[in-house]
């Protein structure tokens, strides 16, 4: 007879044994990772926190994701991500911990989805490892160190393949739209780039479903509606809006089918800004009058000669393509040992089929990184989570290949194959900051790849096994550390070998610059207006005023009009422009220089250093150096106008 005492012993040992404690500790460590001295570090990316301090002005601001408080810019992202940085703003006040804050759990969460992916397929081992994994690429860390969207996508698209899991076993037509409204709702957080996994997702329901075809048919087409639903009610929101008067441009749609189509997809684009109306009438302020993209003030795109090779090189390799060759020859590895004989080729198993999965997502992601000829390094984490899961589910099989093969087996070398081709383009990247450590990795994984193939000798091969996968989990290990030990946000979406170079907006704003203005700028909307919205972030984040930006960050679009911008000046709202040296001319800044009263004294020719990192030509990646940039101040007086 089972005692009181008994029962819940039995119950907390069922517990104990029921709860992954060594999955808990990858999560405590993703979170370590994602989080440790991240209130040390200054600013994070400025754009997107000018944004979040405007969205908190008002549910206008909010909507529309605006980027300055009177709803006159506002980016052309959709603010799913941005909402969410929004509310934790509100929640713990503006702070760059508190916009990084939904990165983090976020990030933590991925981790979390890829166990819950791969397990039940797969077995907790496999599981485990691909979490590991995920938790240790470089890329994922720079993002969930950050404000930037990446980190909310890859969660939203995990997500959505878990419900889709659901869908194929339960055989439930409410998980397959719930995972097609996640992808619409990815579609919103960072556009095009969701949909990178849709053509798998649906091979793998047709595939994997037991229903007529019709049915399957039928079950798509519902799942289409909703994606269709759930990706454009933003968008038509914005547009049947937010439309200029005397207009048929509609701003949200074409971002995203003409600019977005080919540049987003290809990741050859960042954050933008839109020009919106400064003359229409109120309430609506958040009027985009053109959609002409221009770049955030991140590092300039880093240009690579397209083609298949491009993602080994070592200022983007070094981010995401630690493991590729791994992942690669694992799914060789992985679709021939799963077959089953008796099937026709076609038929897939189960776990093929979440192979199939996983590869279908990091082939097209991979081909468009590929075929791009500049993007922002930190887009390449759309490659992580394919990365890792293909990792996890087939290095216990790449073993048991091995061990069940003979050297007349091609399987047999699949192992050996990926251990010494994967520690060779690892010793690439290394080779450029530690020489003497590509060398012995280079030499370590020949060793244990040679003896793997010509030995058989199984008290060596465990130990063999053992010391090649420390060989390719070493660098990658420690790539990741280095943001937490060095304090780094990750702004720039890359990590380096301890590189502590901490960006702080306070460093980019003039003191005297900032000083006189707040002294005369007797009650004008604007503090100042100045060339573009890089100069102009760092004082609305610091102060909370609001700075006209007359272009974007690269000066490669207008914000506001020559003719309304006099009307700003005549009425009193702009008195003050501050004007970069080196700026491309524009007719705003040809006016105010023709027209504009110099201030001199201690205000002529204020120093400040630029947002923008210090480019290299070395192969390391690069560093942010704060250069220094100088520039006028010129007061505009209203008759000016007259």
């Amino acid at each position: 007879m089972l005692t009181k005492s008994s029962v819940t012993e039995s119950k907390r040992h069922q517990f104990f044994h029921r709860v992954d404690w060594l999955m808990i500790a990858i999560l405590l460590l993703a979170a370590f990772l994602y989080s440790w001295q991240i209130w040390k570090v200054g600013a994070t990316n400025d754009f997107y926190t000018v944004t979040i301090t405007s969205m908190l002005k008002s549910v206008k601001n909010f909507w529309y994701a605006s980027f300055n408080s009177f709803g006159t810019v506002t980016v052309n992202q959709p603010p799913v991500a941005l909402w969410l940085m929004a509310m934790s703003a509100k929640v713990f006040c503006l702070h760059a911990w508190s916009v990084i804050l939904p990165s983090i759990v976020l990030g933590v969460g991925s981790v979390a989805l890829m166990y819950q992916l791969v397990t039940p397929y797969f077995g907790r081992f496999a599981g485990r490892l691909a979490a590991l994994a995920l938790t240790l690429t470089p890329a994922v860390v720079a993002n969930s160190r950050t404000n930037n969207l990446d980190a909310t996508l890859i969660f939203t698209l995990l997500l959505a393949l878990l419900l889709l899991q659901k869908a194929i076993t339960l055989q439930r037509l409410c998980w397959l739209l719930s995972s097609f409204a996640l992808v619409g709702l990815a579609f919103n957080v960072k556009l095009l780039q969701a949909f990178l996994i849709l053509p798998v997702m649906m091979l793998v329901y047709w595939l994997a479903t037991r229903q007529p075809w019709q049915r399957k048919l039928q079950h798509l087409s519902l799942a289409f509606l909703t994606l269709a639903i759930t990706t454009l009610i933003w968008p038509l929101s914005v547009d049947l809006t937010a439309k200029p008067a005397n207009s048929n441009h509609y701003v949200a749609l074409s971002l995203v089918y003409n600019y977005q189509a080919n540049n987003q997809v290809l990741s050859q684009s960042t954050a933008t800004t839109t020009k919106q109306s400064h003359t229409r009438p109120k309430p609506v302020k958040t009027t985009t009058a053109s959609a002409a993209p221009v770049d955030q003030p991140q590092p300039k795109a880093t240009k690579t000669d397209s083609g298949f090779l491009s993602l080994i090189e070592t200022k983007l390799g070094t981010q995401i393509s630690w493991l590729l060759p791994f992942a690669v020859f694992g799914t060789l590895g992985g679709l021939a040992y799963y077959r089953r004989k008796q099937r026709r080729w076609y038929q897939l198993t189960k776990e093929q089929q979440q192979i199939l999965l996983w590869a279908g997502w990091l082939l097209p992601a991979y081909v468009s990184f590929a075929l791009a000829h500049q993007y922002q390094s930190f887009y390449l984490v759309m490659l992580a989570p394919p990365i890792a899961a293909l990792v996890g589910i087939t290095l216990k099989v790449l073993i048991r290949q091995y061990h069940l093969s003979d050297m007349n087996n091609w399987q047999y070398y699949l192992l050996p194959l990926a251990i010494v081709t994967t520690a060779c383009l690892q010793a690439w990247f290394v080779n450029p900051y530690y020489p003497w450590l590509s060398w012995l990795m280079l030499a370590t994984g020949s060793f244990v790849s040679f003896i793997l193939i010509s030995s058989r000798r199984r008290r060596a091969i465990k130990l063999l096994i053992a010391t090649g996968l420390m060989t390719v989990a070493v660098a990658p290990t420690w790539w990741s550390l280095t943001p937490a030990i060095a304090a780094t946000n990750g702004t720039q979406g890359t990590t380096t070998l301890l590189t502590k170079a901490q960006q702080d907006s306070n460093t980019r704003v003039s003191s005297k610059l900032l000083c006189y203005l707040e002294k005369h700028n007797a009650g004008a909307k604007y503090l100042f207006a100045t060339d573009e919205a890089a100069t102009a972030a760092p004082y609305i984040v610091k102060t909370g005023h609001p700075v006209l930006s007359v272009s974007g960050f690269n000066r490669q679009s207008d914000t506001v009009t020559l003719a309304a911008f006099k009307q700003l000046v005549k009425t009193g709202q702009v008195r003050y422009f501050y004007a970069v040296d080196g700026a491309a001319s524009s007719a705003i800044t040809n006016w105010v220089k023709t027209n504009g009263t110099k201030i001199t004294g201690e205000t002529q020719q204020v120093t400040t250093p630029a947002p923008r990192p210090k480019q290299t030509n070395s192969t390391h990646t690069p560093q942010l150096t704060p250069q220094q940039t100088t520039g006028q101040l010129y007061q505009l007086s209203p008759t000016i106008t007259q």
